[in-house]
């Protein structure tokens, strides 16, 4: 069972991660203007992937880990996420405002 979470988690972890680098490498010039909001949402991706990977995989590889380290390390990765998830969603809001 702690070999199929392992797995899954892993799994589902690096896309997120790496769905995550793709839109911040590759998509940030593909609107104008809208260039640091691919990075910020990448890179927010990005975080959720580590976030996703500790969550899962890594407090059951290691139990025994300082709980003060995993924390800090789990909300860190949160702040970098909720940090890019505001960014988008001001820019979101400035071009439905602009529109209207």
């Amino acid at each position: 069972m702690l070999a199929l979470r392992v797995l899954i988690g892993t799994l589902w972890g690096g896309f997120v991660f790496i769905a995550g680098l793709s839109i911040a490498a590759r998509h940030a010039s593909s609107l104008p203007g809208a260039e640091n909001a691919f990075r910020f949402g990448g890179v927010g991706l990005a975080s959720l992937g580590m976030f996703i990977f500790s969550c899962v995989v890594a407090d059951r590889l290691f139990p025994r880990a300082d709980p003060r380290l995993c924390a800090a390390v789990q909300l860190l990765f949160g702040l970098v996420l909720i940090a890019a998830a505001v960014y988008v969603g001001v820019f979101i809001l400035r071009l439905n405002l602009a529109r209207a």
